[in-house]
C-alpha cells in the first residue's frame, strides 16, 4: 500500500506542499516520518477538510485550468469512483481532450405543436362588393354606316349601385369607338381633406360605328 507521499507524488503535489494533521503532530511531506505512517488506507472518506491542508499547501486557486496532463497523474492517483458526480466541469478538461468528447450531430428533432393564432391584422382598403356585369336586351340596337356614330347608354338598375365598368359586344362591321362612365354626379360635397368631393357614375356609355348589331353591358356594385 503505498504511503501518502505517493499518493500527493501521484497527484502531482510536490511533498513539500502536503501537510496533514494526525493525532496532534503535523506530518510534513518534505519532513521524515516515523515508523507508524498514516497511508491512505488509514484516511477515511471525506475526512480531510480544508482546515487540515496546512499553508503549504496547493490550493484549487493555484492550479490552472487544463494544467493537470494525464502524465502528470500517477498510479495511486484519485480514481472516478472518488469522485462525486457533477463535480467535474468541462472546463476542467484540456481542449484536445473537449474535442475527442464531443459526439456525432444528432437528427433533426421533430416540428414543434403549432402556436397560438395571432392578433387580427390591420382592415384593409375599401373594395368592391356585391358587383353584377348586366347586359340588358332592350339596350341592344342595330346600327347602320348611314347613322354616323352611335352613343348607347346603360344604367344600373337600382340607386345604391354605381358603374364601375363596361362595354359592348358588337357583329357585323361595327366598331367600339369609344367606352366610358356615363350618368356621372356627384355624391359628396368637396371639404378640405377631399377639394373636389366624390362622383360616381350611374351608368355607362358606349359608342359606336358601322353596320350590324350592339349589345352594350354594364358592370355594377354596389356603393357603401
Amino acid at each position: 500500500m503505498k504511503n501518502i507521499r505517493q499518493v500527493a507524488r501521484g497527484l502531482g503535489v510536490g511533498g513539500a506542499a502536503l501537510a496533514l494533521v494526525a493525532g496532534g503532530a503535523l506530518l510534513a511531506g518534505g519532513a521524515a516520518v516515523a515508523a507508524g505512517t498514516i497511508t491512505s488506507g488509514d484516511i477515511a472518506d471525506q475526512t480531510i477538510q480544508s482546515r487540515d491542508i496546512g499553508p503549504g499547501g496547493v490550493g484549487s486557486s493555484e492550479i490552472r485550468d487544463n494544467a493537470i496532463r494525464q502524465h502528470d497523474i500517477g498510479e495511486a492517483a484519485v480514481g472516478s469512483s472518488e469522485i462525486r458526480d457533477g463535480r467535474i466541469l468541462m472546463q476542467d478538461f484540456a481542449p484536445d481532450t473537449v474535442e475527442q468528447l464531443k459526439g456525432e450531430k444528432g437528427d433533426t428533432g421533430e416540428a414543434g405543436p403549432a402556436g397560438e393564432q395571432g392578433p387580427a391584422g390591420a382592415d384593409g382598403a375599401d373594395g368592391v362588393s356585391n358587383y353584377e356585369i348586366v347586359g340588358r336586351s332592350a339596350d341592344a340596337k342595330d346600327v347602320t354606316d348611314a347613322e354616323g356614330r352611335v352613343t348607347i347608354t346603360s344604367k344600373c338598375s337600382s340607386g345604391d349601385e354605381v358603374a364601375i365598368g363596361g362595354g359592348a359586344n358588337t357583329t357585323g362591321t361595327v366598331v367600339l369607338n369609344a367606352s366610358m362612365p356615363g350618368d356621372v354626379h356627384q355624391v359628396s360635397e368637396p371639404t378640405e381633406t377631399d377639394p373636389a368631393g366624390r362622383w360616381a357614375a350611374g351608368g355607362w356609355t358606349v359608342v359606336v360605328s358601322g353596320t350590324g348589331n350592339v349589345q352594350p353591358y354594364i358592370i355594377c356594385a354596389t356603393m357603401e
